[in-house]
């Protein structure tokens, strides 16, 4: 019966397949009568390479493995995630890392740099240590976030921080954010 066919989909079956590909996420199956099957899934966006076990990934901003690489090289302009401290990545699977609380400081990272619309200025992630967090800017500037804290706040100094600093024709140097609404520049 074709009403029947209808009624009782595998929505199992079909996340399972849409999730193969690890650029898609599956949101939901829906059933729009009389006869229309709806599916509903997200692109998933590369937005940065993270190091683990001699390989690069490629992640999306939830620290969702999309591809691997055979390369320690990143073969893109993607930021440099370092100290994630990956234990296991797998394509279509979000990172687990060997330390507590690191994918969620990277995933906090990446939403501010995305909201604020900064991540193609950003080289490098570094989570090494949660009390220093770290982004290394493409002009060459290291800036010192401290904790995972008031990142709007942080993440927003530091690009008005850095645009002075550009327009001034100053391209290296240390500044320190790690107080919200405040900077302190030391040059290179």
């Amino acid at each position: 019966n074709r009403d029947m066919g209808f009624l009782t989909v595998d929505k199992r079956g079909i996340r399972e397949k849409v999730e193969k590909n690890p650029y898609l996420q599956y949101v939901d199956v829906r059933l729009v009568f009389p006869d229309t099957l709806m599916l509903i899934i997200k692109e998933r966006a590369p937005c940065a390479n993270a190091q683990g076990g001699g390989a690069l990934y490629l992640i999306d901003e939830e620290a969702f493995v999309l591809e691997a690489f055979d390369t320690v090289v990143p073969p893109n302009n993607l930021p440099v995630v370092k100290g994630l401290q990956v234990n296991t990545a797998v394509a279509g699977q979000r990172v687990v890392s060997s330390r507590e609380g690191k994918v969620e400081e990277y995933c906090q990272i990446m939403d501010e740099l995305l909201q604020q619309g900064i991540v193609n200025d950003i080289e490098e992630i570094n989570l090494t240590d949660s009390s220093h967090l770290y982004l290394k800017h493409y002009d060459g500037f290291m800036t010192e976030l401290g904790t995972i804290s008031d990142l709007m706040a942080k993440i927003g100094t530091m690009r008005a921080v850095v645009l002075t600093l550009q327009q001034s024709g100053l391209h290296n140097g240390y500044i320190d954010v790690t107080i919200p609404g405040q900077a302190i520049y030391t040059p290179e």
